[in-house]
């Protein structure tokens, strides 16, 4: 249909012209040395987010969770970021973790690895419906503004994972005793909460 060919042709030129959006993914990983000393949840965030402002100034946290748990007081060799790209419409996955050294057999140098996706992710039906004309390129900003709010935005200070296991031990969770996750997500009273889920159990407690 002319339509859908006029369509094409202005959603060509308006991705042409779009400067700021991530078109394609991109991956970087950081050396950061530090062998075998697990990271509060507040620690590993400072090592990782310049590295992510780098990307885009603006970034905003969804969501950090340590998926192996972390040790009696509340230290991980793994945490994993989650970040809206305000700037760029695009979605970061970035973890720091400790590599394990089978000559040491322990844990050896830490790494940050950063993994930055376009929303809606390229080989997205949206996408194709651009590419085929079927929707204008311009409405993708409207999806990402959904998307945008779908995930409450949290403040880059909050309180450390020490302090949120202590509190959920006290509720009584057992780290030696139980396989774990800790991360953040909507508490009970729907507000930012830290999250301990083992595989019979959730216990809360505030984040912020």
């Amino acid at each position: 249909m002319v339509s859908d060919y006029l369509r094409r042709i202005y959603n060509k030129v308006a991705r042409r012209l779009d400067r700021q959006a991530l078109l394609q993914e991109k991956r970087f990983l950081h050396e950061v040395g530090d062998p075998g000393s697990f990271k509060s949840a507040s620690r590993a965030f400072s090592l990782v987010f310049p590295f992510v402002r780098e990307i885009d100034s603006s970034a905003k946290l969804k969501m950090m969770v340590a998926p192996e748990g972390t040790d009696g007081v509340g230290a991980a060799f793994r945490w994993e970021f989650f970040f809206d790209l305000p700037r760029r419409r695009a979605q970061v996955e970035a973890k720091w973790f400790l590599r394990w050294d089978e000559t040491l057999d322990g844990f050896g140098a830490a790494r940050i690895e950063i993994i930055a996706r376009p929303f809606p992710p390229m080989n997205s039906v949206f996408r194709t419906m651009v590419e085929n004309g079927q929707l204008l390129y311009p409405q993708l900003r409207g999806l990402w503004q959904q998307e945008r709010r779908r995930v409450v935005d949290l403040p880059h200070s909050f309180r450390d994972s020490d302090i949120a296991l202590a509190e959920l031990v006290r509720q009584g969770l057992k780290p030696s005793d139980a396989e774990f996750s800790l991360g953040t997500g909507t508490g009970p009273e729907g507000r930012p909460a830290w999250i301990a889920q083992t595989r019979t159990q959730s216990f809360y407690t505030e984040l912020l």
